[in-house]
């Protein structure tokens, strides 16, 4: 607390902070990049691949172990729907402004 009894100022708080509405703004225009960017990621490699390693064999000093590698693939319209779902977030972000009181 400072002379005047006030708590100090630590700069957490945003005086042009809208409040509730201002910061599901914010979140809708995150949620629309990361979106985006998944999209994209999505449309470019198509899909994933990993390596898992299974033993096979284990006699005492001898040990025997196979990798197996996995690909997972994500279909194009998932890719194109992700980049239009987040564009559309990104658009309805920009259009809606925050009201300052």
């Amino acid at each position: 607390m400072n002379r005047r009894g006030s708590p100090p100022d630590l700069g957490l708080s945003d005086p042009n902070d809208s409040g509730p509405k201002g910061d599901f703004l914010k979140l809708t225009t995150m949620l629309g990049i990361l979106l985006a960017i998944l999209g994209v990621l999505a449309l470019a490699y198509q899909g994933f691949s990993y390596t898992h390693r299974e033993k096979v064999l284990n006699l005492g000093p001898i040990h025997a172990t196979r990798d197996d590698t996995q690909h997972i693939a994500i279909p194009p319209g998932t890719g194109a729907f992700a980049l239009l779902g987040g564009a559309a977030l990104l658009v309805i972000g920009a259009k809606q402004k925050p009201k300052y009181s």
